[in-house]
C-alpha cells in the first residue's frame, strides 16, 4: 500500500477532514517525519488524485496541450 493510500485510509478510518493538521497526524501515525513540505506535497497529491487528473495533471498544464491519449500502463 502506498503512503498516499495509507494517509487516505487513516483519514477515512478516523472520519476527519483533509487539512494540514489531519494530514500531519496521519503521517505521524505512519511513523513519517512530518515537515511542512511533506504535508504540502501530500495535500497536493490527495487533491490531484481526487479532483484533478492525477499523474496526468503535469501534462495538462503544458501550454498548448489540449488532449492526452492514454493507451495503457505499459505504453
Amino acid at each position: 500500500m502506498s503512503d498516499l493510500d495509507q494517509v487516505r485510509e487513516y483519514l477515512g478510518r478516523n472520519q476527519v477532514g483533509v487539512g494540514p493538521v489531519e494530514v500531519g497526524q496521519a503521517l505521524r501515525a505512519m511513523g513519517e517525519l512530518v515537515t511542512d513540505a511533506k504535508v504540502r506535497a501530500t495535500l497536493e497529491a490527495l487533491r490531484q488524485d481526487s479532483v484533478g487528473a492525477g499523474i496526468l495533471d503535469p501534462l495538462l498544464e503544458i501550454e498548448g496541450v489540449t488532449d492526452v491519449l492514454v493507451n495503457g500502463p505499459g505504453q
